[in-house]
C-alpha cells in the first residue's frame, strides 16, 4: 500500500455516497469495482466508476501532500530534539 492510499477512505466520502470502509483494501478487484458502483454520488452516477475512484484516489494524494509539507517543520523540530537526546545522553555516559 502506498502511504497516501490511507487519505483514500476520508477522500472517497466526497465522490460517493459513503467513505470507504476498513478494509477495503484487502478486497478483491470485483468487490471494490461492486461497492463503487453501488454507493457512487448522484452527480457522478453516469460517470465511469473506475474514473470516479481515480478522482478519489488523486483527492488522498493531495490530501497527502497537504499533511507532508503541513508537517514538515514539526518532523525536522523532532529531529533536532532527538539529535540533543542523544548528544545529551552520550554526554551523561561520560560523566559530564
Amino acid at each position: 500500500m502506498f502511504e497516501y492510499q490511507k487519505y483514500i477512505p476520508e477522500a472517497s466520502g466526497h465522490y460517493f455516497t459513503e467513505h470507504l470502509p476498513d478494509g477495503w483494501d484487502t478486497w478483491e478487484h470485483e468487490e471494490l469495482e461492486k461497492w463503487c458502483e453501488d454507493h457512487v454520488w448522484q452527480p457522478f452516477e453516469y460517470d465511469d466508476v473506475h474514473w470516479v475512484f481515480e478522482q478519489a484516489d488523486n483527492l488522498a494524494i493531495s490530501i497527502h501532500r497537504c499533511v507532508e509539507e503541513a508537517t514538515k517543520p514539526l518532523h525536522e523540530e523532532i529531529a533536532r530534539l532527538n539529535d540533543s537526546i542523544r548528544g545529551l545522553a552520550e554526554l551523561a555516559k561520560r560523566g559530564g
